[in-house]
């Protein structure tokens, strides 16, 4: 419809223009006829033109109730259920610390040197006291081992451990450890360390299999002397006989089984 009316438009410029140019060398019958064309051709144009409105005022209200009467789109079930509570049976459990309600348990650890066990507060751990006053052994003499936690929370050890004829073998001092006795070994992993003799027998052990839990084993001697044994039977003070040693925690040499447990 545009392209009818622009085209009818032109010819009527057209037209008008041809008139003006027969008028002016005097062509009146030519000029008549042509005027007759160019108004036929300008009512024909606003004639289509009026059409072209008329139908552009009715095709809008049908289109537009068109999109009303179209379905809106079906609406997903995760969609529908988004914003509904989820039902529950009644019995819905949240386990929290202690501390959510203004209740401080304790951290207590239980200490099994020489199979006696004895209960400590973590804050007394901290304090890097002698062993004897936390598992509660009176020998007359204080044990060559503490341990304790630092300042950064972890877990520390200091001990000297001596041989046979009382010499200094090693030396622990905060984890940190020095072998004396060049023909002793030892072995370690996360959650135990051990040193043991040339003969394989364990002279100083700790383990602690949980966090909660600490195991103590060895030979150790006290500020005056007494040589004190911390077996898997037992506690023994300057024994005359033999006593049975704990058994190894590890493989070794240490050089070819570093970190290795033996196989329960």
């Amino acid at each position: 419809m545009q392209v009818a009316i622009y085209l009818c438009s032109s010819l009527a410029f057209v037209g008008g223009t041809v008139v003006t140019i027969l008028l002016a060398y005097h062509k009146q019958t030519p000029a008549v006829w042509t005027t007759f064309t160019t108004v036929v051709l300008i009512s024909l144009a606003f004639c289509l033109y009026w059409q072209d409105s008329i139908w552009n005022k009715q095709k809008v209200p049908i289109e537009k109730q068109s999109e009303k009467d179209q379905p809106e789109p079906p609406v997903k079930k995760s969609e529908e259920k988004k914003d509904l509570p989820q039902k529950t049976n009644g019995l819905t459990f949240k386990e929290v610390p202690a501390s959510t309600f203004g209740i401080e348990i304790p951290d207590t650890f239980t200490v099994d040197f020489g199979n006696n066990t004895g209960t400590v507060l973590r804050s007394v751990l901290e304090k890097n006291i002698p062993l004897e006053r936390i598992t509660g052994i009176s020998i007359g003499g204080e044990i060559s081992i503490k341990i304790f936690f630092d300042k950064n929370d972890n877990f520390k050890v200091d001990t000297t451990i001596f041989d046979k004829r009382g010499n200094v073998a090693a030396i622990i001092k905060a984890n940190d450890f020095s072998i004396l006795q060049t023909r002793w070994d030892r072995n370690w992993d996360q959650t135990a360390f051990e040193i043991v003799d040339e003969n394989g027998i364990p002279f100083f052990q700790i383990e602690r299999p949980s966090h909660n839990n600490i195991r103590l084993r060895g030979i150790f001697r006290t500020s005056n002397g007494t040589v004190v044994i911390a077996g898997n039977e037992g506690l023994y003070f300057n024994p005359t006989t033999p006593i049975p040693a704990p058994a190894t925690l590890f493989v070794y040499p240490s050089t070819n089984n570093l970190h290795k447990r033996v196989s329960p």
